[in-house]
């Protein structure tokens, strides 16, 4: 008897079977970690920029906020220079009267001028006195004529800026969401690829390992076969 009959049959074990190791897992986990990540990082940079849009536009309207109280300030500086100019102009005037006055009065001395100097200086007085309030208060309301001109024209200007930083942000955004699509949709596509990659060679696999299997049986079987053939003879 040959050394193929004495020995015993031999159980088909998991490594006959699987001769060659497993493919790569069929199915990757997700990386949400890294879309978690992209779309954290997308919406702080809008953040950012929606503040810093803010801070420029609050900076700006600091800015001319100030340069309006300045000019406001020269103005009301220079309408103070014209008003005293005219304030000297009629003390100086009032001055030449009084001096020609005393004159008169030097040379004629009549007891009716003092009264007519009297009443005419009185008359000036509340003439002076009138224009003086009329100009106070014509410069009062071209002042604040001015400064709602000035700060309705700032109102709009920042309305306005306002809108287009909105406007803007809002722009940035859809164009970082579609490109945030975009690479979703992407990453979707490859990774249906790459599942369907690695079932076609899953299926590949198993059908190599039935084969191999089916193989391995009938060889198995044969040898069984002879074994008792020659314990038969």
């Amino acid at each position: 008897m040959t050394n193929a009959a004495t020995q015993a049959p031999r159980m088909v074990t998991a490594q006959d079977l699987d001769p060659e190791p497993l493919p790569h897992a069929v199915t990757e986990e997700t990386p949400t970690e890294v879309i978690d990540a992209t779309a954290g990082a997308l919406a702080s940079e809008l953040a950012r920029r929606r503040a810093e849009g803010f801070e420029r536009l609050d900076a700006e309207m600091r800015t001319r906020r100030a340069e309006l109280m300045q000019s406001m300030e020269l103005q009301r500086a220079e309408a103070e220079r014209r008003l005293a100019e005219e304030l000297r102009l009629e003390r100086e005037a009032m001055a030449r009267r009084r001096e020609e006055s005393d004159r008169l009065w030097s040379a004629e001395q009549p007891r009716n001028l003092a009264e007519r100097l009297n009443s005419a200086l009185t008359v000036e007085l509340v003439e002076t006195r009138r224009r003086y309030e009329a100009a106070e208060v014509r410069l009062h309301a071209e002042f604040e004529g001015r400064r709602r001109e000035e700060a309705e024209r700032l109102e709009t200007w920042r309305r306005s800026e306002r809108v287009r930083i909105e406007a803007e942000l809002a722009s940035e955004e859809q164009r970082f969401s579609d490109r945030l699509l975009g690479q979703l949709k992407e990453f979707e596509f490859q990774l249906g690829e790459r599942q369907r990659e690695q079932e076609q060679r899953l299926v590949q696999w198993w059908d190599e390992a039935e084969q191999l299997a089916r193989q391995r049986v009938a060889a198995l079987l044969d040898e069984t076969l002879s074994k008792k053939s020659l314990t038969g003879a």
